[in-house]
C-alpha cells in the first residue's frame, strides 16, 4: 500500500499482517516506537523519507529506498531483516538485536 497523505502526530506506528506500506506523502518523522509485526515497511521513496525517531521493533522487513546516504541511529530490535533496495548508502548507528 502506497500512503500518499501525511503520516504526523506524538504517537507510534504499528504496522500488521502480510503485504507492504510505503509512507509516501510528506511524514513527518514520529517520535515513538515503530512496530513491524508482519510485511515490510518501505522508508523512502528512491529520493526521499524518513523514519521516526522512536526504537524500531522489526519482526518482517524493514526495507529503505534511497538514493542518497541515509543514517538510522534508531535502535533496532526483532526476528526480522533489514533490506536495502536503494543505490544510497544506508548506515545503521544504533544498537540492533537481530
Amino acid at each position: 500500500m502506497l500512503l500518499d497523505n501525511v503520516i504526523s502526530g506524538s504517537g507510534y506506528l504499528t504496522k500488521t499482517g502480510v503485504g507492504t506500506l510505503n509512507p509516501g506523502g510528506a511524514t513527518t518523522p514520529i517520535p515513538g516506537t515503530t512496530t513491524i509485526n508482519g510485511g515490510r515497511i518501505v522508508v523512502g521513496n528512491g529520493t526521499s523519507g524518513t523514519l521516526g525517531s522512536g526504537d524500531v521493533v522489526n519482526n518482517g522487513d524493514l526495507s529503505f529506498n534511497h538514493s542518497n546516504t541515509i543514517t538510522l541511529a534508531n535502535n533496532i530490535s526483532g526476528t526480522g531483516g533489514i533490506t536495502d533496495d536503494g543505490f544510497g548508502l544506508l548506515i545503521l548507528t544504533g544498537t540492533k538485536y537481530l
